[in-house]
């Protein structure tokens, strides 16, 4: 293997990170690079990060595809020096596809070569697509002519001879379903919230918070030009119920409680392709505009995956709010390594007794997951009880 032939593989970003997705080649087949240029952008883990080569040289090689995800380690590209010939980089392309498949043998070897009539080898490397679909509809690739590069079998290859067999329709259907693949965010957050559930002894605790003040409050504020919202003052008075019951500001960590002075707050948002909980660090230090405006950047970074991994960490407790959604009531998951979240239904009008009378207030049903190995029913009635104190005298929840 020659010095001038350089792997570029897939990173690897924190302990948790097995896998990741090529979103988009920055570069082309040929192009020239220099050390610390970025040349791709992958996601993983709710976040999308530029990866720069190490090396200087060419491009000789894009093995990866846009949009396929593949296992940290992986060869993604080959950078090289211009002189080095074709078949140099072939051989190493080849032989890091082997070492990714120890345990196969390779007579059955999918990305060996192939032999024509005359006995001449030809590449019969399958995109990862096509082969899961050759691989599902009982395809076999020896019967696939492949129309890539140097005889690649591509997903359109298969699709065709699928097609030919009666296996999928004009529209390429093989069932009335769609078949959508879960993007980097999709996957993460169903690998997270499913280990949770799992691994959480989740229990809850509904309270109906009469928000009447909170509401007034809020318009006042609004009239004078302030763009805060009713769940900037939730996520700021959430803070303030954090600091008067601190056993609910706190993280799980292994064996270990860890209990936090300071109230970073996760916001539950909801992205074309997949739910994120960014991080208000310090919401106890912030007004609820300085918060509203925290949220709005984290938005709109997420929105073009441009979030760093420090805003996705650090979590203490979780807003969870789908009352603009219509939602009168639900229960969130705990976002751990947190162990409580606040989920929030709509603004709505409800009799309450005021002053030990009826009247019609303006009220938000809520509902506190607890990580019950942490916080038990009495504790999470404390919380819920200082956060309803809280909310009864908004503008103290200016810091």
């Amino acid at each position: 293997m020659s010095n001038a032939i350089r792997a570029f593989t897939m990173p690897k970003w924190g302990m948790e990170m097995d896998e990741g997705t090529v979103q988009e080649w920055l570069v082309a087949e040929g192009d020239a690079v220099a050390a610390g240029q970025a040349i791709v952008l992958v996601e993983t883990d709710k976040i999308v990060n530029e990866v720069e080569v190490d090396h200087a040289g060419v491009v000789r090689r894009l093995v990866a595809e846009a949009g396929e995800n593949y296992p940290v380690g992986a060869l993604l590209a080959v950078i090289a020096d211009a002189e080095v010939p074709d078949a140099e980089i072939d051989r190493f392309v080849a032989g890091a596809a082997a070492e990714a498949r120890p345990g196969e043998a390779r007579a059955a070897d999918a990305d060996e070569p192939r032999r024509t009539d005359s006995g001449k080898a030809v590449d019969r490397a399958v995109s990862p697509k096509g082969r899961e679909l050759a691989e599902r509809l009982g395809i076999a690739l020896d019967t696939v002519t492949g129309t890539g590069r140097k005889g690649r079998i591509t997903l359109q290859d298969v699709e065709q001879v699928a097609k030919r067999q009666g296996l999928l329709d004009a529209d390429g259907d093989s069932s009335p379903a769609e078949r959508i693949q879960l993007s980097g965010r999709q996957r993460t957050a169903a690998r997270r919230l499913a280990k949770a559930k799992q691994d959480i002894p989740h229990f809850y605790l509904d309270r109906k918070l009469d928000v009447e003040r909170l509401v007034a409050f809020r318009a006042e504020r609004k009239a004078a030009g302030e763009a805060a919202t009713i769940n900037d003052y939730l996520v700021r008075a959430c803070a303030v119920a954090l600091g008067r019951v601190p056993e609910v500001n706190a993280q799980f960590q292994g064996e270990e409680l860890w209990r936090f002075s300071s109230a970073n707050i996760a916001v539950a948002m909801q992205l074309g392709d997949g739910l994120l909980t960014p991080v208000v660090h310090g919401a106890d230090r912030l007004s609820a505009a300085e918060i509203g405006a925290a949220v709005r950047e984290l938005h709109a970074a997420a929105e073009a995956n441009r979030l760093r991994g420090e805003d996705l960490q650090g979590a203490t407790f979780t807003v969870s709010n789908l009352g603009m959604h219509g939602v009168d009531r639900f229960s969130a998951i705990v976002n751990p390594p947190a162990v409580a979240i606040l989920a929030v239904g709509r603004l709505t009008a409800d009799v309450v007794a005021v002053d030990g009378e009826p009247a019609v207030r303006s009220v938000l049903q809520v509902t506190l997951s607890c990580d019950h190995r942490v916080v038990d029913g009495v504790l999470g009635a404390r919380f819920l009880a200082a956060l309803d104190e809280v909310i009864q005298a908004p503008a103290s929840l200016d810091p």
